[in-house]
């Protein structure tokens, strides 16, 4: 049985998702919580499997909590709750980059029930997933950045040398974080990035990855071009795939159905890049759950291009790498802290 301790501000939101996850026969909501404060008081009492956090709330934010939660209880995976607003996104995202294993928007809604119910499946999904990966979190460790930090970059060029394309989930903001700021400001590739997240967080993340790296990073609009020292990130609820326009190579948007449950799918830009740009092409699969990108991936290998995959010790989770590697459809298979250079090396070629 999962032993859960549910922190959230709202009596009615506590009540809510205490019922969403003891609806499963293999949870059990242990504790509540009203707000950071509470939670650290109660769980010297009982220590719980996992914690969902609330992102906003008064006296002590979701923000400042996890940070204690990580120092005090590092071995207790926490899974945030958080609203859609700018604030919040950006709340959300300082909390992935601290340590959270991941997050769960609760869409707008009039009715703050039917909102979380909608929700509910995810919920719980997040809580086992959490779980099962806690010997994991180390490899969620905090990233240390000052947000005023401000990196030089050079003037973008025109052309397009090679295309790095990165598919990955659950883990990805903080393993991102890691590996493009590590990339030099002069690299001769584009990057365009499939990352499972909702609408309206994915621009947060652009700009906030932005600060960090010496390259050029935007969410995607439909038309961008593919140029080298460009970094590019699917908006949230939109597929995103490369197609020849004349002499150069531009991003497309659309809203088709979901690929792998997922919209965006890293299958969509895999098969995508092997079509237009074949061998020039990188692909890159990443930690995250389920298998979404591992059967396009081998596309780009048939087309002559190049494939890896991150391993499993360094993986939050292993579940997109996995299945890659088990369709013989990598070329690969690097931790964490070497596919930069995997990437600088394929671009030099």
């Amino acid at each position: 049985m999962i032993k859960v301790m549910v922190v959230d501000d709202s009596a009615l939101m506590r009540k809510i998702i205490t019922r969403i996850l003891n609806s499963d026969n293999e949870i059990d909501v242990v504790m509540t919580a009203r707000d950071g404060i509470d939670s650290l008081e109660k769980i010297i009492r009982q220590k719980p499997d996992v914690i969902t956090l609330d992102v906003e709330m008064p006296r002590m934010d979701g923000v400042e909590t996890l940070k204690r939660l990580r120092k005090q209880f590092p071995e207790i995976p926490v899974v945030m709750i958080s609203s859609l607003t700018t604030e919040n996104a950006e709340l959300t995202l300082k909390c992935l980059e601290l340590g959270a294993f991941d997050f769960v928007h609760k869409p707008s809604s009039k009715s703050i029930d039917m909102s979380i119910e909608s929700v509910s499946d995810k919920i719980v999904d997040r809580v086992k997933k959490a779980f099962e990966n806690k010997d994991k979190l180390s490899n969620v460790t905090p990233i240390l950045i000052e947000d005023k930090t401000t990196l030089e970059k050079k003037e973008l060029k025109t052309n397009l040398t090679k295309l790095v394309c990165i598919g990955i989930s659950t883990g990805g903001p903080n393993a991102l974080m890691k590996l493009i700021p590590r990339l030099p400001t002069d690299l001769s590739a584009s990057i365009l990035i499939v990352q499972h997240m909702p609408a309206g967080f994915t621009k947060a993340f652009s700009e906030r990855l932005d600060k960090m790296s010496k390259l050029h990073i935007k969410e995607a609009e439909d038309g961008d071009k593919c140029i080298d020292g460009r970094v590019l990130i699917a908006p949230g609820d939109f597929h995103m795939k490369v197609r020849r326009q004349g002499i150069d190579l531009v991003v497309e948007l659309n809203k088709g159905e979901k690929v792998n449950r997922h919209r965006p799918s890293a299958d969509i830009l895999f098969l995508s890049a092997a079509e237009n740009f074949g061998r020039r092409t990188l692909g890159v699969i990443m930690t995250g759950m389920g298998n979404d990108g591992a059967e396009h991936l081998g596309d780009i290998r048939k087309a002559g291009g190049y494939t890896i995959a991150q391993d499993e010790n360094s993986s939050v989770v292993y579940g997109m790498p996995r299945t890659a590697v088990e369709l013989d459809n990598v070329d690969k298979v690097l931790p964490l802290k070497d596919i930069y250079r995997e990437i600088i090396d394929f671009s030099e070629k």
